[in-house]
Protein backbone atom coordinates (compact mmCIF):
# COMPACT_ATOMS: atom_id res chain seq x y z
CA UNK A 1 0.00 0.00 0.00
CA UNK A 2 1.69 3.51 -0.60
CA UNK A 3 0.46 5.92 2.00
CA UNK A 4 1.11 9.85 1.40
CA UNK A 5 0.21 11.93 4.16
CA UNK A 6 1.18 14.27 7.23
CA UNK A 7 -0.39 13.15 10.52
CA UNK A 8 0.01 14.67 13.46
CA UNK A 9 0.56 12.37 16.28
CA UNK A 10 -0.49 13.30 19.56
CA UNK A 11 1.01 16.15 21.79
CA UNK A 12 4.87 16.54 23.07
CA UNK A 13 5.58 18.77 25.61
CA UNK A 14 2.51 20.65 25.04
CA UNK A 15 3.20 21.39 21.65
CA UNK A 16 1.77 19.15 18.42
CA UNK A 17 4.20 17.00 17.01
CA UNK A 18 4.26 16.24 12.63
CA UNK A 19 5.17 13.25 11.25
CA UNK A 20 5.94 12.80 7.46
CA UNK A 21 5.19 9.46 5.98
CA UNK A 22 4.66 10.67 2.64
CA UNK A 23 6.13 8.90 -0.08
CA UNK A 24 7.03 6.07 1.73
CA UNK A 25 6.42 2.93 0.74
CA UNK A 26 4.75 0.23 3.73
CA UNK A 27 4.05 -3.27 3.02
CA UNK A 28 1.07 -4.74 5.06
CA UNK A 29 2.30 -8.49 4.07
CA UNK A 30 2.67 -10.16 7.47
CA UNK A 31 2.54 -6.67 9.16
CA UNK A 32 2.33 -7.26 12.90
CA UNK A 33 2.29 -4.75 15.82
CA UNK A 34 5.52 -4.13 18.08
CA UNK A 35 4.83 -3.02 21.62
CA UNK A 36 6.69 -2.71 24.38
CA UNK A 37 8.93 -0.46 27.38
CA UNK A 38 10.98 2.32 27.90
CA UNK A 39 12.09 1.81 31.18
CA UNK A 40 14.01 3.98 33.73
CA UNK A 41 14.85 4.33 36.97
CA UNK A 42 14.58 8.08 38.04
CA UNK A 43 12.62 10.86 39.95
CA UNK A 44 13.37 12.85 36.96
CA UNK A 45 12.69 10.59 34.13
CA UNK A 46 13.74 12.47 30.31
CA UNK A 47 11.06 13.69 28.57
CA UNK A 48 10.46 13.72 24.97
CA UNK A 49 11.77 10.66 22.93
CA UNK A 50 11.39 8.69 19.89
CA UNK A 51 11.54 4.98 19.52
CA UNK A 52 12.26 4.07 16.09
CA UNK A 53 12.95 0.67 14.44
CA UNK A 54 16.09 -0.03 11.58
CA UNK A 55 17.16 -3.40 10.19
CA UNK A 56 20.51 -5.40 11.98
CA UNK A 57 22.98 -3.41 9.84
CA UNK A 58 21.43 -1.28 7.84
CA UNK A 59 20.80 2.54 8.00
CA UNK A 60 18.64 3.72 5.00
CA UNK A 61 15.64 5.44 5.17
CA UNK A 62 13.46 3.82 2.27
CA UNK A 63 11.64 5.66 -0.42
CA UNK A 64 11.29 10.05 -0.62
CA UNK A 65 9.23 12.33 1.94
CA UNK A 66 7.26 15.21 1.61
CA UNK A 67 8.47 18.46 3.85
CA UNK A 68 7.14 19.36 6.94
CA UNK A 69 6.46 22.49 7.55
CA UNK A 70 7.45 24.72 10.66
CA UNK A 71 5.56 27.99 11.10
CA UNK A 72 7.47 31.25 12.68
CA UNK A 73 4.25 33.09 14.34
CA UNK A 74 3.84 35.47 17.33
CA UNK A 75 7.93 35.00 17.77
CA UNK A 76 8.27 31.42 18.47
CA UNK A 77 8.11 28.00 16.17
CA UNK A 78 4.97 26.11 15.53
CA UNK A 79 5.17 23.10 16.53
CA UNK A 80 8.07 23.06 18.29
CA UNK A 81 9.07 19.55 18.08
CA UNK A 82 8.94 17.52 14.58
CA UNK A 83 9.69 14.19 13.59
CA UNK A 84 11.22 13.75 9.81
CA UNK A 85 12.30 10.72 7.92
CA UNK A 86 16.37 10.89 7.24
CA UNK A 87 16.53 12.40 3.50
CA UNK A 88 13.29 14.54 4.11
CA UNK A 89 13.28 17.92 4.69
CA UNK A 90 11.58 20.62 6.53
CA UNK A 91 10.25 23.79 5.22
CA UNK A 92 10.21 26.80 7.90
CA UNK A 93 7.77 29.29 6.92
CA UNK A 94 7.60 32.84 8.07
CA UNK A 95 3.91 34.04 8.14
CA UNK A 96 3.80 36.39 10.95
CA UNK A 97 1.21 38.42 11.07
CA UNK A 98 3.90 41.87 11.41
CA UNK A 99 6.52 42.43 9.38
CA UNK A 100 8.68 40.31 11.40
CA UNK A 101 12.30 38.83 9.91
CA UNK A 102 13.50 35.40 11.23
CA UNK A 103 16.82 33.48 10.72
CA UNK A 104 16.90 29.62 11.60
CA UNK A 105 20.06 28.26 11.92
CA UNK A 106 21.64 25.19 13.52
CA UNK A 107 24.88 24.02 14.86
CA UNK A 108 24.22 20.65 15.25
CA UNK A 109 26.48 18.33 14.02
CA UNK A 110 25.67 16.47 10.62
CA UNK A 111 22.96 18.77 10.41
CA UNK A 112 23.81 22.61 10.37
CA UNK A 113 22.14 25.18 8.24
CA UNK A 114 21.14 28.69 8.17
CA UNK A 115 19.09 30.15 6.30
CA UNK A 116 19.85 33.10 6.28
CA UNK A 117 17.60 36.18 6.83
CA UNK A 118 14.24 35.26 5.70
CA UNK A 119 11.15 38.61 5.58
CA UNK A 120 7.25 37.78 6.24
CA UNK A 121 5.69 35.45 3.61
CA UNK A 122 8.73 33.56 2.51
CA UNK A 123 9.78 29.70 3.29
CA UNK A 124 12.92 28.00 2.92
CA UNK A 125 13.50 24.27 2.85
CA UNK A 126 16.30 22.49 4.64
CA UNK A 127 16.85 18.68 4.35
CA UNK A 128 18.26 16.61 6.60
CA UNK A 129 20.42 13.44 5.62
CA UNK A 130 22.09 12.62 9.10
CA UNK A 131 19.65 10.80 11.87
CA UNK A 132 19.77 12.02 15.02
CA UNK A 133 18.41 15.29 17.12
CA UNK A 134 18.68 18.60 15.37
CA UNK A 135 18.40 21.28 17.53
CA UNK A 136 17.53 24.90 16.19
CA UNK A 137 17.32 28.55 16.88
CA UNK A 138 16.04 31.79 15.69
CA UNK A 139 19.75 34.43 15.64
CA UNK A 140 17.22 37.39 15.87
CA UNK A 141 14.79 36.14 18.42
CA UNK A 142 16.90 34.29 21.24
CA UNK A 143 13.67 32.99 23.00
CA UNK A 144 13.00 30.96 19.91
CA UNK A 145 13.94 27.09 19.53
CA UNK A 146 12.78 23.22 18.10
CA UNK A 147 13.68 20.24 17.85
CA UNK A 148 13.91 17.95 15.09
CA UNK A 149 14.31 14.26 15.49
CA UNK A 150 15.46 12.36 12.31
CA UNK A 151 14.65 9.08 12.22
CA UNK A 152 16.05 6.63 9.45
CA UNK A 153 12.51 5.46 8.61
CA UNK A 154 9.02 5.13 8.95
CA UNK A 155 8.64 2.78 12.38
CA UNK A 156 8.76 5.01 14.98
CA UNK A 157 6.68 5.84 18.12
CA UNK A 158 6.81 9.67 19.50
CA UNK A 159 6.44 9.75 23.58
CA UNK A 160 6.28 11.90 25.87
CA UNK A 161 8.01 10.25 28.74
CA UNK A 162 9.17 6.93 29.35
CA UNK A 163 6.67 4.52 29.13
CA UNK A 164 4.66 1.93 27.31
CA UNK A 165 5.04 2.57 23.36
CA UNK A 166 3.34 1.05 20.22
CA UNK A 167 4.22 0.81 16.66
CA UNK A 168 2.36 -0.97 13.83
CA UNK A 169 2.70 -2.26 10.36
CA UNK A 170 5.86 -3.64 11.24
CA UNK A 171 6.84 -6.35 8.98
CA UNK A 172 7.70 -9.96 10.16
CA UNK A 173 11.40 -10.30 10.31
CA UNK A 174 14.31 -9.06 12.75
CA UNK A 175 14.90 -5.81 13.80
CA UNK A 176 16.22 -3.25 16.31
CA UNK A 177 14.82 -0.88 18.66
CA UNK A 178 16.61 2.23 19.42
CA UNK A 179 15.65 5.49 21.33
CA UNK A 180 16.56 8.64 20.15
CA UNK A 181 16.54 11.13 23.08
CA UNK A 182 16.33 15.35 23.51
CA UNK A 183 17.95 14.87 27.06
CA UNK A 184 21.85 14.43 26.85
CA UNK A 185 22.72 12.72 30.01
CA UNK A 186 20.47 9.31 29.19
CA UNK A 187 21.32 7.10 26.73
CA UNK A 188 19.71 3.43 25.73
CA UNK A 189 21.35 0.65 24.64
CA UNK A 190 19.48 -0.71 21.16
CA UNK A 191 17.63 -4.23 21.39
CA UNK A 192 17.11 -6.48 19.11
CA UNK A 193 14.06 -8.45 17.82
CA UNK A 194 12.15 -10.74 16.13
CA UNK A 195 8.88 -10.01 15.02
CA UNK A 196 6.34 -12.81 14.08
CA UNK A 197 3.12 -11.67 14.65
CA UNK A 198 1.97 -9.31 17.28
CA UNK A 199 5.43 -8.55 19.64
CA UNK A 200 4.38 -7.27 23.18
CA UNK A 201 7.36 -8.14 25.13
CA UNK A 202 10.17 -5.46 23.97
CA UNK A 203 11.79 -3.68 27.28
CA UNK A 204 14.46 -0.87 26.24
CA UNK A 205 16.60 0.34 29.75
CA UNK A 206 17.23 4.12 29.42
CA UNK A 207 20.30 4.90 31.61
CA UNK A 208 22.45 7.77 33.27
CA UNK A 209 25.90 8.97 31.09
CA UNK A 210 28.59 8.40 33.57
CA UNK A 211 30.17 11.93 34.11
CA UNK A 212 33.87 12.74 32.11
Amino acid sequence: IFRSMIKSVGLLAGLAVIVSTAGVTVSDALAATLSGEISVKSKRPPRNLVVYLTKPGEEAAPGTVQPVQIHQRDRRFSPGKVVVIQGGAVEFVNDEEQDIDHNVYSLSKGNKFDIGLAPRGVGEQVVFNKTGIVKYYCSVHKNMEGTVFVVPGPYFAVLEKPGEFTIEDVPDGDWVVNVSLAHRRYKASPVRVTVAGDTDDVVVLLKKKGRK
